[in-house]
């Protein structure tokens, strides 16, 4: 996992309470306690805000919205 790779040198670089554990057991625990669908669903809710956002740019570019702005 891609995670270990961030989260053993910040243990490693804090104080002596978190040194000891075992980093990928601790990653694996953690995506077990987590549902499935969980990475799908967050996947499906950043894919929803960036083509609304993008729609809401555009829609405010469209020469018709500045009757709403004047």
């Amino acid at each position: 996992m891609f995670s270990v790779r961030y989260v053993a040198p910040a243990f490693e670089k804090s104080g002596d309470a978190v040194r000891g554990i075992d980093v990928e057991a601790f990653i694996e625990a953690a995506r077990r306690a987590f549902p499935r669908l969980l990475r799908p669903l967050v996947i499906t809710r950043f894919a929803l805000v960036t083509v609304g956002s993008a729609l809401v740019i555009v829609l405010l570019a469209v020469p018709s919205a500045n009757a709403w702005f004047r």
